[in-house]
């Protein structure tokens, strides 16, 4: 199975989740006291693509960085064969793979994780430029960032 046919076949689930969860809030709304969790339910879950998105494409630039390095120590080991031969060379192209799978799997699940929060906080009235300071993500890119800045 091809990785590109088994991301589209997860991002159909994905959104035929969302679709469910949409029509779950669109059945709450009817009702006068369920409306504002309707309201938190539906921004929440379309926060999660945008946010998901973002986030694997951060993934994505370390997943490349990983497949480079495991590329370079290959041939380094075997400058000027095709294909890998050496036992060590193929433990660490396995052990790349499965590192940049596991880099963008967490950030998929860190996305949705923070697509969904700024969604429902948005939901119950908070404007989006301070739902997005909110939250521990939001905390170590403000410390990450912090330390880049220059001391004045």
């Amino acid at each position: 199975m091809s990785p590109i046919f088994a991301y589209v076949a997860l991002f159909g689930v994905w959104l035929s989740v969302a679709c469910l969860v949409w029509l779950a809030a669109a059945v709450m709304a009817i009702g006068k006291r369920t409306r504002s969790k309707a309201r938190c339910l539906s921004l929440a879950m379309a926060g999660t693509f945008p946010a998901v998105f973002f986030y694997q494409a951060v993934g994505g630039l370390i997943a490349l960085v990983i497949f480079v390095a495991a590329h370079l120590f290959w041939k380094a080991i075997e400058p000027g064969s095709a294909t890998a031969a050496s036992p060590i060379v193929i433990a660490v192209s396995w052990a790349g793979a499965i590192s940049a799978f596991t880099v963008l799997f967490a950030m998929s699940l860190l996305g949705f994780y923070e697509g969904w929060r700024i969604g429902w906080s948005c939901g119950k009235g908070c404007h989006l430029r301070e739902a997005l300071g909110l939250g521990a993500t939001a905390r170590v890119r403000n410390m990450f960032f912090h330390r880049l800045r220059p001391i004045r």
